[in-house]
């Protein structure tokens, strides 16, 4: 493969990429990492059959949100032949934990059990996303991942919107960079984890 530019374009899949889009992309002479961390969740296809037709790509799954293991850092790739050797030689002489290993195969095997979660948990998702439309200093985002993004307006601030509802018993993220300051994230959780968040946003209303 041809030496590539420094340069890595990240593509995360909280917001989608057109097929057409991503092609043009991948005609350049970079290197392209897809992270697919959202992926299921999005209700389109995984580009990681791309890789065997395309020698900048790299595309990233992880067990982190679908198999809900975060903690225990375990993830995967696919990698075109040509950098496989470079990555031996940068890999750490360890690999993931006893513990991750076990529960990654446990999600392996439990797929029907896996796929019910993310259909219930992308329904929620819906019903969560129109319910926080209703809220009038909310502006939510059509989301493709488990939570949804938020800004904040008619001059409600959003670290305190976070620290009010964390004293009612209710977690939410907030951000205080640059980007995204101004803005909160909302995870999706069970029905009743909606309906206890959406009681205590209309009291603060």
């Amino acid at each position: 493969m041809p030496l590539l530019s420094a340069v890595i374009i990240s593509v995360l899949f909280v917001s989608i990429i057109d097929e057409d889009a991503l092609l043009k992309i991948l005609d350049l002479p970079i290197l392209v990492v897809l992270d697919e961390a959202y992926i299921e969740f999005s209700g389109i296809p995984s580009r990681m059959a791309w890789v065997k037709k395309h020698e900048n790509l790299i595309v990233l799954r992880t067990f982190s949100k679908r198999a809900a293991l975060a903690g225990l850092r375990v993830g995967y790739g696919a990698f075109p032949l040509s950098i496989i050797e470079y990555l031996w030689r940068a890999k750490q002489p360890y690999n993931v934990s006893v513990a991750a290993e076990v529960a990654a195969c446990a999600a392996l095997e439990n797929p029907a059990y896996l796929e019910k979660v993310k259909v219930a948990l992308v329904q929620e998702r819906e019903r969560l996303y129109k319910l926080l439309k209703e809220m009038p200093f909310l502006n939510p985002y059509p989301s493709y991942s488990n939570f949804i993004l938020c800004g904040v307006t008619c001059g409600m601030d959003a670290k305190k919107l976070k620290e009010d509802l964390a004293k009612m018993g209710v977690m939410i993220r907030h951000y205080s960079n640059k980007e995204l300051k101004g803005y909160v994230r909302v995870s999706v959780g069970k029905p009743e984890h909606t309906d206890v968040l959406i009681d205590c946003l209309r009291r603060l209303s």
